[in-house]
């Protein structure tokens, strides 16, 4: 920044300015908790720079109640995707769909909530989307902003449902691979593996456990070795007790009377029936096999030897 764009903010600080008007100037990297008003005046479809010019007001200051936002520019398509923004910013996401349709409230930091007018709300049904073509043009968005592959975990807090691309294009990184955002060892890897990739976008995850087993080795750096399931049903057990959205789905089991301390006998048997079971035989083929005790991986066959050594940003 010029010495005369540091002299105009600290006279906006000190209170010696009103306003300030800049053009693709201060979007990031600004520090004036005071500022207490945003006017929108330049036209811009992107999340990400709505954000940056937003974030700009929402410094707190001592005697500062609220940030106005005035945007001049925004049509009915454009603060679609402000609300959709606004309402993904919580701990937990709400889509547009929950928020407009469901009316599920966004949780949101303290003090904070996003309000629609009726009217508008009628309105934004309207203009909903629908299928792919919007989790696309938001996936180019975030690419050529940051310079980096968004992830499919990045699009889903946004609100945006990555699974749509399949019908489309076959699989996330189907889509991916197609945006030309894969490296050569990672499209190696998507040719040999693809339907291993796929069908961890379509597991069913309620009351499955297959991807606590497929965390607890990634954890361990064990994919291509394995563990031994007793090492397994111990480790599962641990990150399910820190996760109470998954220990709910073993509480009123049958045969976990006591599910937080289970007798490690009987939680071993349940362990090999579900999830071990579900990855060493209920697929075609199955990604896992049993060798004696221990549960190890069958994708190192599918791994060619070019990358075997060098593992690829694989990353939702």
């Amino acid at each position: 920044m010029s010495s005369d764009g540091e002299t105009t903010l600290e006279a906006l600080a000190r209170g010696e300015l009103d306003a300030v008007c800049s053009v693709d100037l201060f979007n990031e990297g600004i520090d004036v908790p005071n500022i207490d008003r945003v006017v929108m005046l330049r036209p811009t479809e992107s999340p990400v720079v709505f954000l940056q010019q937003l974030g700009r007001g929402l410094r707190r200051a001592g005697d500062k109640e609220r940030l106005n936002v005035i945007d001049f520019v925004g049509n009915h398509g454009v603060f679609l995707d402000r609300v959709q923004l606004l309402v993904s910013l919580g701990p937990r996401p709400v889509s547009l769909r929950e928020f407009l349709v469901e009316r599920k409230a966004p949780e949101l930091p303290a003090g904070c909530s996003v309000d629609v007018e009726l009217e508008a709300i009628d309105m934004l049904r309207r203009l909903l989307p629908a299928g792919a073509t919007e989790v696309e043009r938001v996936y180019r968005e975030l690419a050529e902003a940051s310079g980096e592959r968004p992830t499919a975990a990045e699009l889903y807090r946004l609100g945006y449902r990555p699974g749509t691309l399949r019908a489309m294009h076959g699989s996330w990184f189907d889509f991916v691979a197609q945006e030309g955002h894969l490296s050569e060892a990672e499209q190696r890897v998507l040719e040999r593996a693809g339907r291993w990739l796929r069908e961890l976008e379509t597991t069913e995850m309620s009351k499955s456990f297959k991807m606590v087993v497929l965390k607890t080795l990634l954890e361990r750096d064990a994919l291509a070795t394995g563990l031994p399931q007793g090492e397994l049903a111990q480790l599962g057990h641990e990150y399910l007790a820190r996760v109470p959205e998954l220990f709910r789905d073993i509480e009123g089991v049958r045969e976990l009377p006591n599910p937080g301390e289970p007798d490690p006998e009987v939680w071993l048997s349940y362990w090999r029936k579900n999830p071990v079971r579900a990855w060493t035989g209920g697929g075609d083929p199955a990604w896992f096999q049993l060798e004696g005790d221990r549960l190890v991986s069958r994708l190192r066959a599918a791994r060619p030897p070019s990358v075997r050594d060098r593992p690829a940003r694989w990353t939702y």
